[in-house]
């Protein structure tokens, strides 16, 4: 049965109230901790409050408690009486209350009042009535009153209708109120605690009414107000006793507490002063994924404030899409089984913005534990930039790589770090090659680069690094490396070394293989000792050798020649060997150049006589000199002339002999005897003819006796044979002894043995005639043979075919790998052109890698004859084609071939030539790798170009060229100087641009008079600006062609125009090309050295594009460098070319030299280079080429 009080509100049960407790506690505890979080009072202030409120709190409760629970109690009583007394009137009058009831329906309040069944019906009540039992009432199913002990309620409904109505739908209900005032049978009573009984009445079934009961429990109300206050005074004494021990507990603790907290709150300041100011994101999450803590760094890294994000979801806010699963799994895999497989670690992922745009991040994870609870601390820094950097870095290395995989050798950062390890940062694709190592493998370690030094020079190799290192000099070293097939190469090393900041030294430089070089030195060393100790032999029998260039001075002489005449070498022939002041009047040097032919010839100069020898032999430069082989005849000639004069001297040096008339051998002398082998008994009786080498036929010795016979004498040249069988050739003279009657008598025979010179001829005639590289005709002996070719086709009718061929890119090779690897190709090609031709055929090379193949006696048809010239020349180009092994390196290579057909219509031979270049021309500008006939059309493309080349020529002699200058400037904006640039007015053309011109006149050789005039040109504009205060700090800088420098006299006229127009030498500046460094170094370097002394400066212009020898650089006199404009242009835009325009500018601060940039276009360009050291500019920023007109203007602008 369940109780209810008056207001209809269901009474607690003995569960319910300690269930409220539990309630009313937790409200309690949850507003003290409120009223503690709301305030920061010390630690002693908030216990005694906290700790008072609770106590009185706690009190409270029991008190309320204790008193809640009388009050159910004497109420469960009371209601049970209740109960009871209700069931006793129900058994007493069950029969009559339906009655009753059935009887008052349909009354009014009055006449139910005045019902006769009321006494009755009360006697039966006063049987049962309880003394506590105030009133009764009984209702019927309506709820209208129709009967109570206090006739007043008839009629009536009662107050508690709810109640009431729970009652008749129900079960007993009971409500416990307090009433002012309540009426009874015996009148009204006061302050009242009645407790109300409703209890329902049923009749056969069916609910007919309630019977409500009135309890009076107010003295038991007034005894359990006693016992709650009895029990709260035991209460609040135990409890302020408590309160009393716990304050001052905490008074104690407060101050220790209060010194922690001021600390932590030091700390706490400082952690959140470090975490709001770090660079680096920091972020916290619970286990759940929740954001608890977002700091200044994430707001500005993700967009979001701390406000909008904190308490949200951090794999909604923060992470992709598609990595939130993975996020959310891993977190689940701590939590449930520790697994740290992405914590305590750096990750690298993508992060999300406000946004909604990704960017990539690296994180750390970091578990926190606090108590129960496990917290996320993450770090994150924003690597967008270092990605950024990264790619570029890595297009920038890929780009390098490119670069460097053109470079002969090995570029590469070589770091040693302070532990003494080493590593290579970088290494270019040619470490594969030169280290055969991948450069990967030794971008963290060295080992296996060092590796392959070989083991002899392993520890001077380490001492100079050592060294480098120490002193931060640069390295320069050669050394062998040696791999474990045995191969042993030669490796050249340059860098220079810069300091880092952790104490590590990183070198920047490269490596190329020399082996090629070492072994061309080597082998160059036996050559020289060959050909010196062949010069040498010579000397030893008294022939002199001797070298006159076409400008007639003298290029060489051997020991006999210095010992003759004194060494001339340098000096004009003519004036130091010949003691004249002109050209002397015995001098073939035009015979043997102009005409290239052998001559002979045997001039008497001071006092003695010489038999010459002189012979063409070409140069490396291509130009021609004459050879001469000189033979002091002074003697022979002294001797000759003793012979006629005593006529029968017999005695003599040379072998002789005397026959008599029927040619019967009489005597011979010693020198017979040391030359023949044959003793004078042995010979004697005998005729010449057991001299007979059968290399003369019957003819030869006709004309002989047919000389003696008419002239007495006969001299010449015959082959003879000695005793031992052995061939040899004399120069024999034969004379015929008349008697008085003019009858001959006697032949005299002298001769001597010209073998020594038979051999010097034939290999003078094999450099007149032979390329003594390949053992091929040359151009003289080639148009020899075309001469003949010509005349055979003109009497045969047939045709022939004339092929020039040229190997492509030949000088890639050089280049790459030296002369002496061109040198090896060129004789391959040899080789395999020989096996495409008729053994009647000529093949020749021209110079450098230029061949000729001259063929003869085709098809008299001219498209027969084509076809067959077009065979040979497919199949030249198919052999050539093929692959060749030159130093170990695989060369494939390609050929163009120009055909040019004959048949004696030709008029010259230098015109049959020109047709086959031009159709050489024409194969390599379709491509190459082609063969083509000669098209007249090319001839025009030709024959304009020679017009061109006549205007200019003809623009030389009449200075119609202009100098123009483009300023040169200095960081803070001062003019410096200005660089010379030619420009020609032609008076039909007009301006013809620079890249048109000089080009030509560097093929046809008009840039010598040109190259002077622009010199002479700009000295006197040196001499202008050093009259001016303004202008005399001044600088002019004039480019110098190679061929212009290659000049013997190069130095000599730029010394005589500096003394000419007597300028100050420091103000004019040459500027040179790599270009420069490609033929006879030693003699650049000597010029450049004697111009330097004088004050005269060079700068290398155009530096990275060409040859770019470090190894050849550092040896160059030079004073500055200068930056090309193609690395200049994308500075700004092209890492590669940034990279390079700061290793020029590094290289030229190592070397002391001054660094130019030309091509400045920008103001953002200047500053760069500025930024990076270059501090001196030249380019459209400041001003394009100009006339000296208006050059003055820029002096005024800059000054």
């Amino acid at each position: 049965m369940k109780l209810h009080n008056e207001s209809g509100q269901p009474l607690p049960s003995a569960n319910d109230g300690a269930e409220a407790m539990h309630q009313d506690r937790m409200a309690a505890h949850d507003h003290i901790n409120k009223a503690g979080a709301s305030t920061r009072f010390p630690l002693l202030r908030r216990l005694s409050l906290i700790s008072l409120l609770a106590m009185l709190a706690t009190a409270t409760i029991l008190i309320l408690l204790y008193r809640q629970d009388q009050i159910d109690e004497h109420t469960e009583i009371a209601a049970l009486q209740n109960e009871q007394t209700a069931t006793r009137i129900i058994q007493l009058i069950d029969g009559h209350i339906y009655a009753y009831v059935s009887a008052a329906a349909g009354l009014d309040a009055q006449a139910m009042r005045s019902n006769p069944a009321i006494g009755a019906f009360n006697a039966i009540l006063n049987t049962v009535r309880d003394h506590s039992v105030l009133k009764l009432k009984l209702y019927n199913s309506s709820g209208i009153v129709v009967f109570s002990t206090v006739p007043d309620d008839i009629g009536k409904t009662s107050h508690n209708r709810a109640t009431l109505e729970k009652a008749l739908a129900s079960e007993t209900q009971h409500k416990l109120e307090f009433r002012d005032t309540f009426s009874t049978s015996a009148g009204n009573i006061h302050d009242r605690h009645i407790l109300q009984s409703y209890v329902p009445l049923d009749h056969e079934g069916k609910r007919v009414g309630v019977l409500e009961t009135y309890a009076d429990i107010t003295p038991a109300m007034a005894r359990i107000r006693a016992n709650t206050a009895q029990i709260a005074m035991i209460v609040f004494g135990a409890f302020a006793a408590l309160y009393a021990g716990l304050f001052f507990s905490a008074r104690r603790a407060d101050r220790a507490i209060a010194e922690d907290t001021r600390k932590l709150a030091e700390s706490e300041m400082r952690l959140w002063t470090t975490v709001n100011s770090a660079l680096d994101a920091i972020i916290s999450i619970d286990a759940e994924s929740r954001l608890i803590g977002f700091n200044p760094a994430a707001e500005a890294m993700f967009g979001w404030q701390e406000g909008d994000v904190v308490g949200r979801a951090m794999v909604d806010m923060l992470i992709p899409e598609r990595y939130r699963e993975r996020h959310l799994n891993g977190l689940a895999r701590y939590m449930q089984s520790g697994e740290t497989h992405i914590l305590n670690r750096r990750i690298e992922i993508s992060a999300l913005r406000r946004d909604g745009t990704e960017f990539p991040i690296e994180l750390t994870i970091t578990p926190i534990r606090e108590g129960d609870r496990t917290l996320f601390t993450a770090f994150i820094r924003d690597i967008a930039e270092r990605k950024r950097a990264e790619e570029a870095q890595q297009e920038a290395l890929l780009r390098l790589q490119l670069i460097t995989r053109q470079v002969p050798g090995v570029v590469y950062q070589f770091r040693q770090r302070p532990d003494g390890s080493y590593c290579f940062p970088f290494a270019s694709e040619a470490a594969r090659e030169i280290f055969r190592v991948d450069p990967e493998k030794i971008r963290e370690d060295a080992a296996r680069a060092f590796a392959v030094i070989h083991p002899d020079d392993y520890d001077r190799i380490a001492a100079s690094i050592a060294a480098s290192a120490r002193d931060l000099t640069p390295w320069r070293h050669e050394f062998r490396s040696k791999f474990d097939d045995g191969t042993v190469r030669w490796l050249q090393g340059d860098s220079i070394p810069q300091r880092e900041a952790d104490g590590s030294t990183l070198w920047h430089g490269f490596i190329t293989d020399v082996t090629a070089r070492k072994q061309a030195e080597e082998e160059l060393r036996t050559s020289r000792a060959f050909h010196q100790s062949i010069t040498d032999a010579m000397g030893e029998i008294g022939i002199g050798l001797f070298i006159v260039d076409a400008d007639y001075r003298v290029r060489f002489m051997n020991a006999v020649m210095k010992k003759w005449f004194g060494d001339q070498t340098g000096k004009i022939c003519y004036s130091s060997v010949g003691g004249a002041s002109e050209r002397c009047a015995y001098c073939r040097l035009d015979d043997v150049l102009c005409e290239n032919q052998t001559v002979h010839y045997s001039p008497d100069t001071r006092g003695r006589a010489f038999d010459i020898i002189a012979t063409p032999i070409q140069n490396e430069d291509g130009s021609i000199s004459k050879l001469e082989v000189v033979r002091d005849i002074t003697q022979l000639r002294q001797t000759e002339q003793e012979l006629r004069i005593a006529a029968k001297a017999f005695e003599s040096q040379e072998g002789m002999f005397i026959t008599d008339a029927r040619s019967v051998i009489q005597r011979s002398n010693v020198a017979f005897t040391r030359m023949t082998g044959y003793s004078a008994d042995e010979v004697v009786g005998k005729t010449p003819a057991i001299f007979n080498s059968g290399r003369h036929d019957i003819e030869f010795f006709q004309a002989m006796w047919e000389a003696l016979r008419r002239d007495e004498a006969w001299q010449g040249e015959i082959w003879n044979r000695r005793k031992n069988g052995e061939i040899y050739p004399t120069w024999q003279t034969i004379t015929a002894v008349p008697d008085s009657n003019g009858q001959i008598t006697h032949y005299i025979s002298a001769f001597s043995d010209i073998s020594k010179r038979k051999e010097a001829e034939e290999k003078i005639r094999n450099l007149a005639f032979y390329d003594p590289l390949t053992r091929l005709p040359n151009r003289q002996l080639l148009l020899d043979r075309l001469h003949q070719a010509l005349a055979l086709s003109v009497r045969t009718g047939r045709q022939g075919a004339l092929l020039f061929i040229d190997l492509d890119n030949f000088k890639s090779i050089n280049d790459t790998q030296g002369h002496a690897a061109g040198d090896l190709l060129l004789v391959e090609a040899a080789k395999r052109l020989q096996t495409c031709v008729r053994e009647g055929d000529t093949i020749a090379r021209l110079g450098g890698d230029e061949f000729v193949v001259l063929l003869e006696d085709l098809d008299t048809d001219e498209q027969a004859a084509a076809g067959q010239a077009e065979t040979v020349g497919e199949k030249v180009r198919e052999i050539l084609g093929q692959p060749c092994l030159v130093n170990d390196h695989e060369y494939h290579g390609t050929t163009s071939i120009g055909i040019t057909l004959f048949r004696g219509q030709v008029k010259t031979m230098e015109e049959m030539l020109k047709r086959a270049d031009v159709a050489l021309y024409q194969a390599k500008s379709e491509g190459r790798n082609t063969v083509r006939f000669f098209d007249p059309a090319m001839q025009a493309s030709v024959s304009a170009r020679v017009a061109l080349e006549s205007d200019l020529r003809r623009a030389v002699t009449l200075e119609q060229f202009l100098l123009y200058y483009q300023p040169q400037v200095d960081s803070s904006g001062r003019l410096v100087g200005a660089e010379a640039l030619v420009r020609w007015k032609h008076p039909e053309r007009g301006m013809v641009s620079p890249a048109e011109f000089i080009p030509l006149a560097e093929e046809s050789g008009l840039i010598l008079p040109l190259g002077h005039w622009v010199m002479s040109t700009a000295c006197e504009q040196l001499i202008a600006w050093a009259a001016q205060p303004e202008t005399a700090h001044l600088t002019i800088a004039v480019n110098v062609s190679g061929r212009q420098f290659g000049l013997p006299t190069f130095v000599d006229e730029v010394l005589t125009l500096v003394d000419y127009y007597k300028i100050d030498p420091t103000k004019l500046k040459l500027e040179v090309t790599e270009s420069l460094l490609l033929d006879n170094v030693d003699d650049v370097i000597a010029k450049m050295t004697m111009l330097k002394n004088r004050g005269i400066s060079f700068s290398m212009d155009d530096f990275g594009t060409g040859y770019s020898s470090l190894s050849y650089l550092k040896r160059l006199p030079l004073y500055q460098l200068k930056i090309d404009q193609s690395f200049v242009r994308d500075v700004l835009t092209d890492p590669n070319d940034a990279t390079i325009a700061k290793i020029i500018v590094s290289l030229a601060q190592s070397m002391n030299l001054v660094v130019i940039a030309e091509g400045v276009e920008t103001e953002a360009q200047r500053e760069f280079l500025e930024l990076y050291g270059c501090h001196a500019y030249q380019g459209y920023l400041f001003s394009k080429p100009v006339p000296i007109e208006d050059f003055a203007r820029l002096i005024e602008k800059y000054a």
